[in-house]
């Protein structure tokens, strides 16, 4: 399970989101719809680009499947391996998508 703490450190208590992974090849991965609905965000798939974007923060974070590369506004960050699509479901490389979430918006726990 991959838990994210969600909440400001001073207004709000922190509430424990745990969304399922996959593991494949040693490497864990998440569902992208799992992870947007439970974290209740904003999000986007774009049929004729096949792309996915999340809108956190003003922040629009994309990704594609079976690629490696996520954009973050105008920053492109390089994922360690690609994007799955399984079953009609975006699945993400857990770590360095997490990595790359704590670039763009500091303090986050896992």
């Amino acid at each position: 399970m991959f838990c994210l703490l969600t909440g400001t450190i001073s207004a709000e208590k922190t509430q424990d989101i745990f969304i399922p992974i996959i593991n494949v090849d040693n490497v864990q991965y998440f569902n992208y719809n799992e992870f947007v609905n439970r974290h209740h965000l904003r999000h986007s798939h774009y049929e004729s680009k096949d792309k996915y974007e999340i809108i956190y923060n003003n922040t629009k974070i994309y990704l594609s499947p079976y690629s490696s590369f996520c954009k973050a506004n105008s920053k492109i960050y390089q994922l360690g391996r690609d994007t799955m699509f399984k079953n009609g479901k975006l699945y993400v490389p857990l770590l360095d998508f997490y990595k790359i979430l704590k670039k763009e918006f500091g303090c986050l726990y896992l």
